[in-house]
């Protein structure tokens, strides 16, 4: 059997360490069944402070996540890794299913992104990615 990668590009990887190492995601860890790579989207920054959000476009409350370092991050991973599935969750995307699962447990390769707003899926472009429903796959 061959071992799932998962790939995660996020601003706050320190955070997810914990949670990754603990119950069954630890033991999966262990016995070599899955590796959980973390990517901090800083990285893929062009600016001396490493910015990764930025004002909505038009004005308005709130933050939201700037394209940018995300598919640099992406297109960073897609040379590195072979095959790399990816996965971004919006509100405006497909409902993560059983049957859903049942069609991606062919792949091995998955990169997601924590914390992805729309605004960033849409900057990418449809052929880059594919849009989903918060807490799903696609």
């Amino acid at each position: 059997m061959s071992m799932l990668q998962l790939h995660v590009l996020t601003i706050f990887p320190e955070i997810l360490i914990s949670p990754l190492q603990e119950s069954i995601l630890k033991r999966a860890q262990e016995k070599r069944l899955v590796r959980i790579d973390l990517h901090n989207l800083r990285q893929y920054t062009t600016d001396l402070h490493r910015t990764t959000d930025d004002a909505p476009y038009g004005g308005g409350p709130g933050m939201i996540m700037k394209a940018e370092p995300l598919v640099h991050g992406l297109d960073q991973l897609r040379t590195e890794v072979p095959e790399l599935h990816t996965i971004l969750t919006c509100p405006q995307g497909r409902l993560f299913t059983q049957q859903r699962a049942r069609e991606l447990r062919v792949k091995k390769r998955y990169c997601s992104s924590a914390g992805v707003m729309a605004a960033s899926m849409t900057a990418c472009g449809p052929t880059s990615t594919r849009r989903c429903r918060s807490a799903t796959m696609c």
